[in-house]
């Protein structure tokens, strides 16, 4: 009779290192660690088994499994005292959790986000157990009357909504506060973002174009209203992605300004599908083109992680433009507008504004919504979908009420 031995040997990854409890390396090479809350199994992964390991080629940045290992014995340790925990704890552990596997731009968001919750103290001290669906609700409503914009809220939302899942989903609450929609809630709040009308547009673009301060920002508004690019995507926008023999803009990165704007860099679409090939329309491409002239002549071209030949750069030409720059320009920009115009009714404009314009433009104009989606790089079609029922409904009404009118007369 064989002995069996195999209880007694050790498991060890690719380099000799012996694993422990709950370690394992995958073909791949990828670290994952095993672990059990309240009966339901949970996995961590990372490409490094300790701080000090090599990074393979090819792979994003991580915290090493172990690191990882001792943030999840935390929050296990802490799931112990949930009745004492608070909505801080709770995402706080959370986002540690989750802070290995989200991209650079994310966790810098979720950072900001975090920074933003603790400013209602009086909620985030709350113990998890004593939230109600009236209370989550209240809060996000106080946010965004507070002055919230859209975008905080989201991010807000990002970091509270999938914290109080996980802790449902982990049996530290009994039910789930969070379950509720949020884009009704703050729509009823907020309101629908606005679309201007094509003689609007045309009126705000005709006063940049004739002012002359302001002439300057003419091309890049135009090109907003035009191809309903992200502003991010815009800033991030350089001569290589503009191919004028192929008439096509690709977009394959943006320019992101971490929360609180302490810097600029660079990263890839804010979704998978927001990587696309757009048609390069011969109006658009006229102001590429004289604004390519420009870039070439400029004696100093700002680079940002190795990219350069920004189409947009700032006065004094030392960095590209950023969001934030372009909300106080459009800030700007409508203020003088309405000044001389103060009896012309006309939404509030923001870069926003512009995209969602020229998608209720392309709607109006028949595209159906699986090619819509894709010149808007929305990641669900849901988001396309709710654009153009709405513009089609406003479409049959008006219709409807004109043939009544015909035959009233």
């Amino acid at each position: 009779m064989k002995n069996d031995n195999t209880k007694n040997v050790k498991r060890k990854d690719k380099k000799g290192r012996v694993l422990r409890t709950g370690e394992t390396q995958q073909p791949d090479g990828r670290y994952r660690y095993s672990y059990t809350v309240n009966g339901k199994q949970k996995s961590v992964y990372s490409w490094k088994l300790e701080k000090t390991d090599r990074l393979p080629a090819g792979k994003r940045e991580c915290v090493a499994l172990r690191e990882q290992e001792l943030e999840v014995h935390k929050f296990i340790n802490a799931n112990v005292n949930a009745n004492n925990m608070t909505v801080e704890q709770l995402v706080e552990n959370y986002l540690k959790i989750r802070k290995s596997s989200v991209k650079r731009s994310t966790a810098k968001n979720h950072k900001y986000a975090l920074k933003l919750l603790k400013k209602n103290p009086a909620f985030c001290k709350k113990k998890i157990v004593d939230i109600q669906i009236t209370d989550a609700k209240n809060f996000f409503i106080d946010f965004a009357e507070n002055g919230a914009t859209y975008s905080n809220l989201l991010m807000v939302k990002g970091i509270v909504f999938p914290a109080f899942r996980n802790a449902y989903e982990d049996r530290l609450i009994m039910t789930n506060p969070m379950a509720f929609s949020f884009s009704k809630l703050i729509k009823g709040t907020l309101g629908e973002t606005p679309s201007l009308t094509e003689e609007q547009m045309n009126k705000f673009l005709d006063f940049i174009k004739n002012d002359s301060l302001l002439g300057r920002y003419y091309s890049p508004i135009y090109i907003l209203f035009h191809t309903g690019l992200r502003i991010s995507e815009l800033c991030g926008l350089v001569l290589q992605d503009v191919d004028f023999r192929k008439k096509t803009i690709t977009i394959s990165h943006q320019l992101v300004t971490a929360p609180g704007g302490s810097d600029d860099y660079i990263d890839t679409p804010k979704t998978e599908r927001g990587k696309r090939v757009l048609p390069l329309t011969d109006d658009v491409a006229d102001h590429l083109k004289a604004l390519q002239v420009l870039v070439m002549k400029r004696r100093i071209q700002p680079v940002v992680e190795g990219y350069s030949g920004f189409f947009f750069v700032t006065k004094n030409g030392k960095r590209p433009t950023n969001g934030s720059d372009w909300s106080s320009i459009f800030k700007n920009l409508e203020h003088k507008f309405r000044k001389q115009n103060p009896d012309y009714e006309i939404p509030h404009i923001t870069p926003h504004v512009c995209r969602h314009t020229y998608c209720t433009n392309m709607a109006r104009a028949g595209v159906q919504p699986k090619v819509l989606q894709y010149l808007m790089g929305h990641a669900d079609i849901e988001t396309t979908l709710r654009i153009y029922t709405h513009v089609h409904d406003e479409q049959e009404v008006r219709e409807a009420v004109e043939k009544a009118t015909e035959k009233a007369n």
